[in-house]
């Protein structure tokens, strides 16, 4: 049985950050701080290598939307753009600001 796995990408900030999560829990997570866009592949090719998963289990791809580097934000949202095309993956924007607050531990409800 195939699984539904999420692709999200951060190419917002210097570097580039990826992680691959089945509902909700770490499958793999990468951060390059010298990665640029040119070795976005790579870098996928080689987080579902390690993961020991394919790219036709990722069915949801979410991507940074800034505020964030121009560049990195065109290049990231292109890529995953490319990899939705086919039809047999949703693409989502993330605010990035909100992706960085999700990671804090603090109540954010005030």
């Amino acid at each position: 049985m195939s699984r539904s796995l999420d692709l999200i990408l951060d190419t917002s900030r210097q570097g580039i950050a990826l992680g691959i999560y089945a509902e909700g829990n770490i499958i793999c997570e990468k951060y390059e701080p010298d990665c640029r866009g040119e070795n976005l592949g790579r870098l996928l090719d080689s987080s579902l290598s390690f993961a020991e998963v394919t790219l036709e289990e990722i069915k949801r791809v979410l991507v940074t939307l800034g505020p964030g580097s121009f560049t990195g934000l065109r290049t990231g949202i292109a890529f995953c753009e490319g990899l939705c095309f086919s039809g047999s993956r949703t693409l989502y924007g993330v605010s990035t600001l909100a992706a960085l607050r999700s990671l804090s531990p603090e109540d954010h409800s005030a």
